[in-house]
């Protein structure tokens, strides 16, 4: 993996951290330069989320043995529970799996890392996109998701966050929220539709705005991490992948 690769998965991994101690009570350590994410206990025991660990191991460019090393000597907070993320270029995880299943971790799942450059246009209804900034619009916001993806005020007036809520008929149709801590890259931490208003362009006018916002910052790059259900809806609208990576869990031997 090249170094220019490598800096810009550094990158996403602090931003995915700065996401989550932004909006939750989340933490990181580094051990030996490989940064380890817990969750928090707010997180873990939300029932809106199904994250089956409460802890990760971000595994770019270090062995396994490494890797297992490290993993072993950390005391993980919570419940003990964590899992290794490792980054490949190639979207077959064979020699991963090869590389990690003789140390006891089983594979769990893949994931992409994608990137498009700005300016990016994306095709979307003409929406009401509001930044959100006041406890008043988090209440506005949670009034539609409170009992699906609430809404969290921690976020506002986070350092380096931006969210945003599409409003369509006096109702908080959905939101997301941007991380720009760095002068040329943007990571879209998150978006959320809720169930009534999907299929009507929520998402792509909440992902425009935030392009758009970063834009006007000066930055050149947005990256984000797709869920399966999103991953062709990305792609059609101009992100492509750089990166894989494939969740691993110790074994239950």
């Amino acid at each position: 993996m090249d170094a220019a690769l490598v800096s810009t998965i550094q990158r996403y991994i602090q931003d995915f951290i700065h996401s989550f101690e932004s909006a939750y009570d989340s933490s990181h350590a580094e051990i030996e330069g490989t940064q380890i994410f817990y969750y928090g206990p707010e997180f873990a025991a939300s029932p809106y989320e199904v994250v089956p660990y409460h802890s990760i191991v971000f595994a770019i460019d270090r062995s396994p043995q490494e890797i297992e090393r490290i993993a072993r000597s950390y005391a993980f907070p919570g419940d003990g529970s964590f899992a290794i993320q490792v980054f490949h270029e190639s979207a077959d995880a064979g020699i991963a799996k090869l590389r990690y299943q003789p140390f006891g971790y089983e594979y769990y799942l893949p994931n992409l890392l994608q990137i498009i450059d700005l300016p990016a246009r994306v095709d979307c209804p003409e929406m009401e996109i509001e930044r959100a900034a006041n406890p008043a619009q988090a209440d506005f916001i949670n009034a539609s998701f409170a009992d699906f993806k609430p809404f969290p005020q921690k976020l506002l007036g986070a350092e380096s966050c931006s969210a945003f809520y599409a409003n369509i008929d006096g109702k908080a149709a959905g939101w997301g929220y941007l991380v720009h801590a760095d002068l040329e890259y943007a990571y879209v931490a998150g978006m959320f539709t809720a169930p009534a208003f999907r299929q009507r362009g929520v998402a792509s006018a909440l992902l425009n705005r935030m392009h758009q916002f970063a834009f006007e910052k000066g930055i050149r790059k947005v990256m984000l991490v797709p869920s399966f259900m999103a991953w062709n809806f990305y792609s059609r609208r101009g992100y492509h992948t750089i990166s894989h990576f494939s969740t691993f869990l110790p074994s239950e031997a």
